[in-house]
């Protein structure tokens, strides 16, 4: 590459990285089914009747709730065959965020096969296991909603969503993913937490793009959803199966509010293999 061309081409990242900042971008929309079950959850004249009407207005989310229902994550002694029930059983707010959750695939759902909109499909598959991860630590090590934690996890690199999109309309990206990659590192968590909130997130969660790298982050109180999922982050970057646990991850402070430690972390990671196998199935 000559002088001038790599002068071009910083001045393309410049330019992209100045639109994402500034928040000249075009905004992931949630989708319709995930606004009105949302939003049929706020009303305090909803019934499970009525709920399960409007979720079984889309087949897909409706199929994959009953699913979700009868895993082993959420399952009871009898197993569940339609929607009414698996409200029944889950409760008006762990459906909505379930129902949040599967809607969610849809937003990574394109049919181009470029590299960089491969980088996107890498990202969901990655957001997915750190969601099922969040459901399991949330469920034995915190007072948090577990769902709600699986939500946090689902959604923490959103950000990452419009920068890979707005990258696919320059080629110079398609053969430089550590470019790509770049960008996404610099902007998501701003972005992120700008969407979130543009999504009218209550504060906790929005606020986890920002605070999900920050492995110093110390806080008071208990553990909150960045804890959550800035360990489930770390632990779904390990490659499996998973025989072993960096030893300075003990002196993490999201590591401690969960009240963890190595040999801990391991057992429940080993017990819940099943659990977070079938959620990440459930949620892809």
């Amino acid at each position: 590459m000559t002088v001038d061309q790599e002068q071009a081409h910083q001045d393309l990242v410049d330019a992209i990285i100045i639109e994402l900042e500034r928040k000249q971008v075009v905004l992931p929309t949630l989708p319709e089914i995930a606004l009105r079950v949302r939003s049929a959850v706020e009303d305090e004249n909803i019934d499970a009747i009525k709920l399960a009407k409007i979720i079984n207005a889309d087949a897909s989310i409706a199929g994959r709730l009953v699913q979700a229902a009868n895993s082993a994550m959420f399952a009871g002694m009898v197993q569940t065959s339609s929607v009414q029930s698996a409200i029944g059983r889950l409760g008006f707010v762990c459906v909505r965020n379930i129902a949040l959750s599967l809607s969610m695939s849809r937003l990574y759902d394109f049919k181009h096969d470029s590299k960089v909109y491969r980088a996107v499909k890498q990202v969901w598959k990655h957001s997915v296991k750190v969601a099922a991860v969040c459901q399991i630590l949330a469920k034995h090590k915190t007072n948090l909603e577990p769902s709600e934690a699986m939500l946090a996890g689902l959604i923490h690199n959103i950000g990452a969503l419009p920068v890979i999109t707005r990258c696919a309309d320059h080629p110079e990206f398609e053969n430089n993913p550590d470019l790509l990659w770049n960008i996404v590192t610099l902007v998501e968590a701003q972005l992120g937490h700008w969407i979130l909130q543009q999504w009218h997130f209550v504060d906790q969660i929005a606020e986890v793009p920002l605070n999900y790298r920050n492995l110093g982050r110390s806080h008071a109180g208990k553990a909150d959803y960045s804890d959550v999922v800035t360990v489930a982050n770390l632990i779904a970057q390990l490659p499996e199966p998973v025989n072993s646990l960096p030893a300075e991850w003990q002196s993490l402070p999201a590591y401690q509010k969960l009240d963890l430690d190595n040999e801990q972390c391991l057992e429940l990671l080993e017990t819940a293999g099943e659990e977070i196998r079938n959620l990440t199935l459930v949620l892809s």
